[in-house]
């Protein structure tokens, strides 16, 4: 997703990345937050200060950031469509007057499969959607609203590898 950003505003993306995984060693740490800008979270935040996720994503949006979330959480079954957790539909229900951009992309379960580090020469590809305010300040109302937004992707851009 960041090589299809725009250069000039590359400065100002933090993709949201779990610490346990992209901060398990503290060399991994300072190379993911060097090279990506992540912001590390605790997956399992437990609300002492500073320990909340959520917290962390709306302080950074208020410095002026733009996050990249995966609202599944993790990566999934490649080009499956997985359950989409509630974070991005808590932080847009204190923050109704940010827009989220849902981004679907398809070929990443072979260009880049869980676990490796290696990119792999594999089609791919990452479709935009529009850029939309929250219809709600409810959680439960935006997250169907984000999965609706997901399910018209999914079903618009998906790509069966068996075809391929």
């Amino acid at each position: 997703m960041l090589a299809s950003l725009p250069a000039g505003i590359l400065w100002r993306v933090k993709p949201v990345a779990a610490e346990d995984y992209f901060g398990r060693t503290r060399w991994m740490a300072v190379c993911s937050n060097y090279f990506i800008n992540t912001l590390l979270i605790q997956r399992k935040g437990n609300k002492e200060e500073g320990e909340d996720p959520i917290q962390r994503m709306l302080e950074t949006l208020d410095e002026g950031y733009l996050l990249i979330l995966f609202p599944e959480g993790t990566r999934g079954t490649p080009e499956q469509m997985e359950k989409i957790k509630p974070g991005i539909a808590r932080i847009l229900s204190v923050r109704p007057e940010l827009k989220y951009v849902p981004v679907f992309m398809t070929g990443m379960g072979k260009s880049l499969p869980k676990g490796r580090v290696i990119v792999l020469p594999y089609k791919s590809a990452v479709h935009y959607g529009t850029p939309t305010l929250p219809g709600s300040t409810e959680v439960k109302d935006i997250l169907e609203q984000i999965n609706d937004d997901f399910e018209k992707m999914y079903n618009l851009y998906h790509v069966n590898d068996e075809e391929d």
